[in-house]
């Protein structure tokens, strides 16, 4: 607590009360939040003075006295909940929004980590807007970071976002961020990253469709309480794609999702136009077996359709059926 909180009014304001002390601009700034987690806002004559210095100033200021003042960063304060968190009302009395939004979008990469690394931790709603404008910023450690912060956010819009940012046109290293942030969500916010996921497949774009399942993909088969009851009709859809590009993608999904329904739609794209889509549908089909996903009726119809594509004329094909075969027993 700060020594004028302590102080009897009149000895605060009164020129004669006390020797007025001169303190440099940041310690200034670490007063002025000490004082606002009392609920002592600064006066007109103090913030003059500061709001005269560069933004970049301010900032740097800000971000060393958030650091030492840990009840300042959206804790319970008298009260108050995260959104009059005292850090945020100095950020906005030193006007530091609309400069911050700058940094994200055009300053280089060290201011960036900078202000990421003091805000993202903040459970603000505040702090939303400047984390997706990190994630975009494509600075790797920026947005790696954003997409973390991110993740670890409980509100719905979070989860919204990064599908957005998994629909850009331009794809970009970002979706990359926006699929391991989805990844992290699965634990609190599963279904519905599965749902929208799926959602994306019938998109008109031959790429978003393809990258929905190879987000899919990445997170491996979905757990339980992820199971979405339109999986295996999308996986089938996809498997009949106008793109060969995006029914390869279904066919390798396939298998790293441990989708068992799908063995005979796979079965069916080891005769498909494309080898990369036979190849792929010969490597589920060698997973799915290596999971004991094969029920015995089937066995030996796999084993006789694999062991045809032994003698496919793309070696990509002749070698995942071969390897495929290794997992398949003899019934």
């Amino acid at each position: 607590m700060s020594t004028a909180a302590k102080e009897p009014f009149w000895r605060r304001w009164w020129p004669w009360g006390k020797k007025q002390k001169t303190m440099e601009p940041d310690e200034q700034i670490r007063e002025f939040l000490q004082n606002l987690v009392q609920g002592i806002v600064p006066s007109q004559e103090q913030l003059a003075v500061i709001l005269k210095e560069p933004p970049e100033k301010r900032s740097q200021w800000w971000l060393a006295a958030v650091r030492v003042v840990p009840t300042a960063t959206g804790k319970m304060v008298n009260g108050m909940g995260p959104s009059s968190s005292p850090a945020w009302r100095l950020a906005r009395i030193l006007r530091l929004e609309v400069y911050w939004q700058e940094v994200m979008s055009n300053l280089p990469t060290a201011p960036k980590e900078r202000v990421i690394e003091t805000i993202g931790p903040m459970p603000l709603p505040e702090v939303l807007p400047l984390l997706e404008a990190a994630l975009i910023s494509g600075a790797p450690s920026v947005s790696l970071a954003a997409a973390d912060y991110l993740a670890k956010r409980p509100e719905p819009r979070v989860t919204d976002f990064f599908i957005e940012v998994l629909h850009r046109p331009d794809g970009g290293p970002w979706t990359d961020r926006a699929a391991r942030g989805l990844a992290m969500r699965r634990s609190f916010d599963g279904q519905s990253v599965w749902s929208q996921l799926i959602a994306m497949t019938t998109q008109a774009e031959e790429e978003i469709r393809s990258r929905a399942w190879e987000v899919m993909a990445s997170f491996g088969p979905p757990a339980e309480q992820e199971e979405v009851g339109d999986l295996d009709g999308a996986l089938r859809n996809s498997l009949s794609d106008a793109s060969s590009h995006v029914r390869a993608r279904a066919a390798e999904s396939a298998g790293l999702l441990a989708r068992g329904a799908l063995i005979p739609a796979l079965m069916e794209a080891m005769s498909d136009e494309d080898e990369r889509v036979r190849a792929e549908a010969a490597r589920s089909l060698g997973r799915l077996a290596a999971l004991d996903l094969l029920a015995a009726e089937v066995k030996k119809d796999v084993r006789n359709i694999l062991t045809q594509r032994l003698e496919d004329p793309d070696y990509r094909v002749s070698g995942c059926a071969r390897q495929a075969l290794h997992y398949i027993t003899e019934s």
